[in-house]
């Protein structure tokens, strides 16, 4: 059974165990009740009878991924990395900041400085110094709308920030002498302080009002110029921490004494913020290989496929001669797995490979199913980097005897990161003709139902 990929797949599978159980007796019961057929026999496992094993033909291509919804999320990413095999790719954010405390009154201030500060969660690639810019949205953001990565928003093409920072990850910061976790930190312009500084009480009084007179912020990044071909990262943040936001730093213009007139104000970022990621993959540059990797149809003479976190690139494939299994009659499915190699040329420490995939099916109009399979959980499913053997693994034997009771229809099944919304990381795989002795492979063993 493939089933509409929704929330509801975290729940099924904390209930795996008695999911299974449940699902067992049941199919007990059914055998008890009815003629023996194909249905429910991939739980056989007679070693006197289950000795056949064949490996099916596998055809495969590399395909663009379809955008991604990636509104509101906890983590949110950010930056621009150059890689020898996918080329560059950029992640930017939009966003919505709302006021701290409703109904501010700053007085008659003028702004010192401002800091846009981001709370590290972590990063892929290499930490080269990146070109930060900033700019402010002239379309405003929604709470209730959804926005997708290929998704952008108006702005006014005249920065509020561009500076070059190398990401310090791993490096605390003082912040009025108190030490905190490691922020990106964008100074901004003291124009747009004032700006904020200067909106006047109707603009103040909720977080509705000030959206429309402060309609957000586009976040970006470029390659400092001169870069190698593998340089740069996509960093990480945690966008609902409490050091994520905007500060304004301001002062009285009546003049101060030591500290008196001087204060600071903050935009923030909470559970209701509109924002969003927007990525740009631009495959430009890419080798021959990839090209020949973008061809319009499923071909089992593909040399390597693809994977590509971020909306870039996922591996479509498809059995085409599943059936040939049932030429002499039905058989119950022990065991189908399948064997997905990396191409070990193109393993790097700086741009590693996901530390597992997701494996789904897709229907007659390319939308994603949850495999039968992937409810048995981990130990069965499979689907994790094997960092010795340099290979992933799944179990779809569950799936498949169904494609062959006709139960499922034999459409094609698609291989992404998990994750994928936030998750950079790239893979090569071994496609369905490598020459390495890397080729991917299905290998089935089935019992013969007399």
């Amino acid at each position: 059974m493939s089933l509409p990929i929704n929330p509801v797949i975290h729940r099924l599978r904390k209930m795996k165990l008695s999911f299974s159980a449940n699902f067992f007796l049941l199919l007990l019961v059914f055998a008890s009740c009815q003629k023996p057929s194909g249905v429910g026999l991939d739980f056989i496992d007679d070693p006197l009878e289950a000795g056949h094993t064949q490996s099916l033909i596998i055809n495969a291509i590399t395909k663009p991924e379809d955008s991604l919804a990636t509104t509101k999320r906890s983590s949110t990413v950010l930056g621009t990395y150059e890689d020898p095999v996918f080329g560059r790719t950029t992640a930017s954010i939009f966003s919505m900041f709302y006021l701290s405390t409703s109904n501010p009154n700053f007085g008659d201030v003028s702004c010192d400085s401002v800091i846009l500060s981001m709370t590290f969660k972590g990063f892929y690639g290499r930490l080269d110094p990146q070109r930060f810019q900033v700019f402010e949205l002239t379309d405003r953001l929604y709470e209730d709308t959804i926005y997708y990565s290929n998704q952008t928003r108006a702005f006014n093409p005249v920065p509020i920030a561009d500076a070059i920072i190398k990401p310090r990850p791993f490096d605390s910061v003082f912040v009025n002498n108190d030490s905190v976790a490691p922020q990106l930190r964008i100074p901004l312009s003291t124009a747009f302080g004032n700006f904020i500084l200067n909106a006047g009480a109707a603009n103040l009084t909720s977080n509705t009002v000030f959206a429309n007179y402060f309609k957000g912020l586009k976040i970006t990044a470029l390659p400092v110029e001169g870069v190698a071909r593998k340089s740069g990262a996509i960093l990480s943040f945690n966008w609902g921490h409490a050091h994520t936001k905007i500060t304004i730093y301001y002062r009285s213009r009546f003049g101060t004494h030591g500290n008196q007139g001087k204060g600071s104000y903050s935009l923030i970022i909470n559970s209701k913020t509109p924002s969003f990621n927007h990525f740009i993959h631009d495959y430009t540059q890419r080798p021959t290989i990839v090209n020949q990797a973008f061809s319009p149809f499923d071909s089992t003479q593909t040399q390597m496929v693809f994977i590509q976190g971020l909306g870039g690139l996922k591996t479509r494939f498809y059995l085409p001669n599943l059936t040939s299994l049932t030429d002499s009659g039905p058989v119950a499915l022990n065991k189908a797995e399948l064997v997905l190699k990396a191409v070990p040329s193109t393993l790097d420490k700086d741009f590693p490979t996901p530390s597992r995939l997701a494996l789904v099916a897709l229907d007659s109009a390319g939308k994603s199913l949850i495999l039968t399979d992937f409810l048995e959980g981990d130990a069965y499913f499979g689907g994790i980097w094997d960092a010795t053997k340099k290979e992933y693994r799944f179990n779809i034997a569950r799936h498949l005897q169904r494609v062959l009771t006709g139960k499922e229809k034999n459409y094609a099944c698609a291989l992404t990161p998990t994750g994928n919304p936030v998750n950079p990381n790239l893979l090569v795989l071994g496609g369905s003709a490598n020459k390495e002795k890397k080729k991917m492979v299905l290998k089935v063993t089935y019992t013969k139902i007399n």
